[in-house]
């Protein structure tokens, strides 16, 4: 079976790419080009041929598609599946360790199967470690620093450190791959294998369901493409707030500590109904390369606020 061969221009598809797809695009070569040793995206990406049989031309086009969003990611065919799937299975990150981690490393780990459960193929998701201890480094003390539970009334606008992490599939026998960045990442690395965090619930609520399954649900649901993309625009600028890694868990231990033993099935759904449910909601008004603008409104300790926050580069 021959392979396609790659394409000369991974950008060059028969369909326009938009901005924020390039921006996409760029993004995820650039995580990729970090690891070590660096998996080059460009390198992978499968070409297509069409031709004009009016003409006797045959034109060379790129299998990417790239989405709006780095959530989305991007899709293409892989010029050879083999060698990309040895690529994601052997880099390492700027420690030396594993990067990402896959059911091939451990087919019994049920949480991290159960994590793939959407993911076509086989899948890999980027593993968050610590920085090796060093016992000669200095930890300068943090100033006018606010606590987590003011921090996560301005949402995420600004904010330079974000648990993102990559998430790649392959489908080894039809080339079919895709690779985003999950806003939430949930993969911890351990003394022994690894583990998935708290934040996995996040990043079920927020990226599974309300921007993946509910986004293509109400977008089917419009009556024009026009409708559509303006429906999942809207959702992709949203996002709830759930404690999680990034606001430190802000408020969910007051809120287990005054958690009484459930009395009865309904009271048991009240209690968790009281721990799993958001303590807020981001929009963001305007959002592009440079700078977003972005609402946040949260219910915390009994207090409501909604707040404008701007945060960008300059």
């Amino acid at each position: 079976m021959s392979t396609p061969g790659i394409a000369s221009d991974p950008l060059k598809t028969e369909t326009p790419i938009t901005e924020r797809g390039r921006a996409t695009y760029h993004t995820i070569a650039s995580r990729l080009a970090a690891l070590h040793p660096p998996i080059v995206l460009a390198t992978h990406i499968a070409q297509r041929k069409k031709q004009d049989p009016k003409q006797g031309t045959t034109f060379f086009f790129s299998t990417l598609k790239a989405h709006d969003s780095t959530l989305d990611g991007i899709n293409f065919v892989a010029a050879n599946p083999a060698t990309l799937v040895g690529e994601l299975e052997n880099t390492t990150d700027q420690w030396g360790a594993r990067a990402l981690a896959s059911l091939k490393e451990d087919p019994d780990h049920w949480a991290l199967k159960a994590s793939f459960g959407k993911t076509i193929g086989t899948g890999w998701r980027e593993i968050w470690r610590a920085a090796p201890y060093n016992p000669a480094a200095t930890v300068l003390p943090e100033s006018r620093t606010t606590n987590n539970l003011m921090r996560i009334r301005f949402g995420t606008a600004g904010i330079p450190i974000r648990f993102t992490a990559l998430h790649c599939a392959v489908h080894e026998i039809g080339a079919q791959c895709n690779i985003h960045i999950d806003e939430s990442g949930f993969v911890l690395a351990l003394p022994k294998g690894v583990a998935l965090t708290p934040d996995l619930y996040d990043h079920i609520m927020n990226e599974l369901k309300l921007k993946t399954d509910f986004r293509n649900w109400l977008a089917g649901k419009m009556p024009n493409e026009k409708a559509a993309r303006i429906v999942s625009e809207v959702i992709r600028r949203t996002a709830l707030i759930f404690p999680n890694a990034a606001n430190g868990y802000a408020g969910l231990e007051k809120t287990l500590n005054n958690i009484e033993r459930p009395r009865g099935v309904l009271n048991g759904l009240w209690t968790a109904g009281r721990i799993l449910r958001p303590i807020g909601v981001t929009f963001d008004v305007y959002d592009s390369d440079r700078f977003t603008v972005q609402v946040t409104g949260s219910i915390l300790d009994g207090d409501r606020s909604i707040t404008i926050t701007l945060g960008g580069d300059w």
